[in-house]
């Protein structure tokens, strides 16, 4: 009796953890929300033409991000790993330039107020902790621009826009255990120029381009 009950014992053992092994998550695998803070460094160019000539500026600043992700990833038999995410990302960046021709024309600020996109990944898992991947991004960023002291009397403006953009990018994930990644991103955000109109004599074209880094957390579930 003793021995049947020992043996019943085993095979019910043995089944738990068949059971167990058979739940365990795969590596990089599954829906994730992902936090995520960096800082971007902004080369924007702004061409502007006034009744007194034309003449282009170029807006150096670094700024601050901060962001929240949402999406899904899979790491296959062959260790391609598959992704994409939707996110929001807020920003801080604001840059000031002085617009001259033959005469001082004004006072542009630039305010980067937020990005929204959607994203795909492609990566390769270097060892069983490590992943490195490229992405794409396909997204959307409100920018504000404030133009001051105009010359010939125009009024001040404030202007609120839209670009879209494409960027490219690079990154790693180092697993920390099952459920938390840890991860650098480096993207390019070579964005639509935006053309705007201060004054009825004076035309503006900012084209923003930022080199954007971050690090985030993943949560798979």
């Amino acid at each position: 009796m003793n021995h049947q009950k020992t043996k019943i014992t085993a095979l019910l053992a043995c089944g738990l953890l068949s059971t167990s092994i058979a739940q365990a998550k795969e590596p990089f695998t599954g829906f994730f929300l992902c936090l995520k803070a960096g800082g971007d460094l902004l080369t924007g160019k702004n061409k502007y033409q006034t009744p007194a000539g034309e003449n282009e500026s170029t807006l150096r600043k670094m700024g601050m991000s901060y962001g929240l992700g949402a999406g899904y990833m899979k790491l296959t038999s062959s260790k391609l790993l598959l992704g994409g995410e939707v996110y929001y990302e807020g920003r801080s960046l604001k840059a000031k330039q002085k617009m001259s021709t033959t005469i001082f024309e004004g006072d542009l600020n630039v305010s980067h107020k937020n990005s929204m996109g959607l994203s795909g990944m492609v990566g390769m898992a270097a060892n069983p902790k490590i992943i490195a991947y490229g992405k794409l991004s396909l997204e959307s960023n409100l920018f504000e621009l404030n133009f001051k002291n105009l010359a010939r009397g125009a009024e001040d403006k404030k202007i609120t826009k839209r670009s879209f953009g494409m960027l490219p990018g690079a990154g790693m994930l180092y697993k920390l255990n099952d459920s938390i990644l840890l991860g650098l991103e480096y993207s390019l955000a070579v964005l639509k120029e935006i053309k705007t109109n201060p004054g009825s004599s004076i035309t503006s074209i900012y084209s923003p381009s930022e080199n954007r880094v971050s690090a985030n957390v993943r949560w798979i579930f």
